[in-house]
Order: structure tokens, then sequence, then C-alpha cells
């Protein structure tokens, strides 16, 4: 399994997403996901200081190539119903602050969301 980071930006025009969009994004790319895309479960951060939400998503594929290409095309397809907004990084590489937030969490524990579906 991949965990794939991908970051979302809207365009000049558009204002910085809040919790509630980053939450519809969310809900919005776990239905759109097949069985065979194989998405274990999303992560999202919607940081209010910046405009932009980041996402990991838990791909489980035989190869990073492949877990890179369903996280990127998923995202694609869940905002062609938002104009302007674009994906600026899709990878498995994380950023300092984002990497930090996911160990660490507050008070050192892990950021909690429910689970996406039941572990097999």
């Amino acid at each position: 399994m991949f965990m794939v980071h991908v970051r979302v930006e809207p365009g000049i025009h558009e204002k910085a997403p809040q919790g509630a969009d980053a939450n519809a994004l969310h809900r919005h790319i776990l239905q759109r996901a097949t069985a065979t895309e194989g998405l274990q479960h999303v992560y999202v951060c919607a940081d209010e200081r910046e405009a932009g939400v980041d996402l990991i998503l838990f791909v489980s594929q035989p190869s990073l190539w492949a877990a890179e290409s369903v996280a990127h095309k998923l995202v694609l397809e869940c905002l062609g119903a938002r104009p302007g907004w674009t994906v600026s990084h899709c990878g498995v590489t994380l950023p300092g602050a984002l990497a930090a937030a996911l160990l660490l969490g507050e008070g050192n524990t892990l950021p909690r969301q429910p689970p996406d579906a039941e572990e097999c």
C-alpha cells in the first residue's frame, strides 16, 4: 500500500477551501473510487492559512507509479465540478509540516478521522 500526497489549490479567483469544501471533496473521492483502484482511506487537511487542501490517499496498488496514477486520476475527476481548481502536487513525498502533523498530531497522537471502510 502506498500513501500518496495530493495538493489541490484553487485558481486566483476562487476562495480558499474551508472545512466543508474539504469534507465534500473527501466524500466525493470515496464515492468515485472503484474496487480495482484500491483506495483504502483518504485523509484530508484544509489549511485555512493557505489556499489549498492536502489529501493523503492510501492506495493499494502493485507499484508506486500505479498508486500515484490512481490518486491523480481520482482527484482530477472530482475536481471536474470545481472549475479553476488544480492539482499542484501528486506523489509519495510529504511536505515537512504535513508529515509532522500526520506523524505527531496534537499532543503526540495521530490525527483521527473515522475509517472509510471496514478493515478486511
